[in-house]
C-alpha cells in the first residue's frame, strides 16, 4: 500500500509540478521581501543579521546538507504533520471545513512563523508556511510539503546568493521578478492539484 501510494505522488506531473512552485515561491517571497526591507524597522533587520550571524551556515558541506534537508523533515513533521493533521481532525466533518481549513492554517503558519524567532524570517515563513500547508491539505500526503520545502531551503543556501548577485538591486526589478515568481507558482500550484 505504501509503494503505491508513493507512486501516486511520485509521477512526473507532480515531481515537475512541485519543483515549479517551489522555485515560483523562491522568488515570489524573496524579491517581496526585499521590496519591502527598506520600510521595516531598523531593529528587525538588525535582529535578522544578529541571529543569522550566530546560526550562520557557512562554507560546512554537513551544515548546508542537514538545512537543506533533514531541517525540512523535521519542521514538516512537526508543523504539518503534527500540528495541522491534529487542527485539520478537528474540523473534519463540519458544515463549512473548507472555509475553516484556511483559520486553521493559519494557525499553523503563524507558529511556523514564530518558531523561526524574528520578525524579518516571521514575514518571510509564514506565507510559506500557507502554501505547504494548502499543498498538503489539496496532496493529503506530508511527500508534497518536505519536498517544497527541501527544494526551498537548498536553493536559498545554494544558489540564492549567486542568483542574487546577477540581479539589478531595484524596485522595478524586484517587482517583475516577484510578479514572475507568483506566476510561476501558480502554474506549479495547478500541476500538483490536477496530478
Amino acid at each position: 500500500l505504501a509503494g503505491e501510494s508513493l507512486k501516486r505522488i511520485i509521477r512526473p506531473r507532480n515531481v515537475i509540478g512541485v519543483i515549479v512552485l517551489s522555485l515560483g515561491e523562491i522568488f515570489l517571497t524573496s524579491f517581496a521581501l526585499a521590496l519591502i526591507e527598506p520600510y521595516l524597522p531598523r531593529e528587525i533587520l538588525e535582529k535578522y543579521m544578529e541571529l543569522s550571524g550566530t546560526v550562520q551556515v557557512g562554507e560546512n558541506m554537513v551544515a548546508k546538507f542537514t538545512g537543506s534537508f533533514v531541517a525540512p523533515i523535521g519542521e514538516e513533521f512537526i508543523f504539518r504533520g503534527v500540528m495541522l493533521y491534529f487542527l485539520l481532525k478537528s474540523i473534519k466533518g463540519l458544515k463549512k471545513e473548507k472555509a475553516l481549513f484556511w483559520a486553521v492554517n493559519l494557525v499553523q503558519a503563524l507558529a511556523f512563523g514564530a518558531f523561526h524567532g524574528n520578525w524579518y524570517q516571521f514575514i518571510h515563513t509564514t506565507p510559506f508556511a500557507l502554501l505547504v500547508g494548502y499543498m498538503m491539505y489539496r496532496s493529503k500526503t506530508i511527500v508534497v510539503p518536505i519536498a517544497i520545502h527541501m527544494i526551498n531551503n537548498a536553493w536559498m543556501l545554494l544558489v540564492m546568493k549567486h542568483v542574487g548577485n546577477l540581479i539589478p538591486h531595484n524596485a522595478v526589478a524586484y517587482t517583475l521578478i516577484a510578479a514572475a515568481g507568483f506566476v510561476v507558482m501558480m502554474v506549479g500550484v495547478l500541476l500538483v492539484k490536477r496530478a
